[in-house]
């Protein structure tokens, strides 16, 4: 319990900073999408967002035909010459009385060894080459890709960016440094040889210095430190 608590919270922390993905409109595979028409359908999406490709459902059998459609990924040249003998199945619309759908997450790293990773600045490729029909399901080489069944998805570059923080050692604010060794006694000997010096007694002779440009981050630390040590001592006493 206690290793299962401290990993939730060390993810939060390294989370806090990051952006929240968005739950993108669906799209639904099937040829009488208007959006896959021509060329197909271009979207430009962000790391961490999510889409769901969608086998449109019949409801009614004497008012909609099924239609039969295979979901790849493949390489641009696999795009342009609708050719799907190389690329990735990722979903099979072969059950159109049931919901059936994929949904797409765009992450960098995958914990799967057969999960989907997508790069900043980079474009995916996606077509079905299915004739819409129940023994074309499995064909791989031209089908509805022709008529605009085909998918590109965008990663946008600018994804995750942190700004930089801003530099602050050069602050022209000064703190009077009271420490023991910084103010000088009244009997302490006038370096020119005459007598006992009296700028102790003076607060516009007190010397000043620059802030330690590491104290906030000290400060944080300290603060981050205590409030772990806090919750482990909460969590063992349970």
């Amino acid at each position: 319990m206690f290793a299962v608590l401290l990993v939730v919270m060390l993810t939060g922390l390294g989370a806090a900073g990051s952006r929240l993905g968005a739950m993108l409109e669906p799209i639904y595979w099937n040829s009488s999408n208007h959006l896959l028409s021509g060329w197909g359908y271009s979207i430009t999406v962000e790391l961490d967002d999510k889409v769901d490709i969608v086998c449109p459902r019949v409801f009614n059998r004497s008012r909609q035909d099924p239609q039969y459609n295979t979901l790849y990924q493949v390489q641009e040249e696999g795009y342009v010459h609708c050719d799907a003998s190389q690329g990735k199945m990722l979903l099979r619309c072969d059950k159109p009385f049931q919901d059936n759908r994929f949904t797409m997450l765009f992450q960098e790293f995958s914990p799967s060894p057969f999960g989907l990773e997508f790069k900043p600045g980079r474009d995916y490729f996606y077509i079905s080459t299915s004739t819409s029909e129940l023994g074309g399901l499995d064909n791989k080489v031209g089908g509805n890709c022709r008529n605009g069944m085909r998918l590109k998805i965008t990663v946008n570059q600018q994804t995750n960016i942190i700004p930089p923080v801003e530099n602050t050692s050069e602050s022209s604010h000064y703190v009077v440094d009271l420490t023991p060794n910084s103010i000088p006694r009244e009997d302490t000997p006038d370096p020119g040889g005459g007598g006992s010096s009296t700028q102790a007694n003076n607060p516009d002779n007190e010397l000043l210095r620059p802030p330690d440009a590491n104290a906030g981050t000290r400060l944080r630390l300290d603060l981050t430190t205590a409030a772990i040590f806090t919750s482990v001592q909460l969590i063992l006493s349970l």
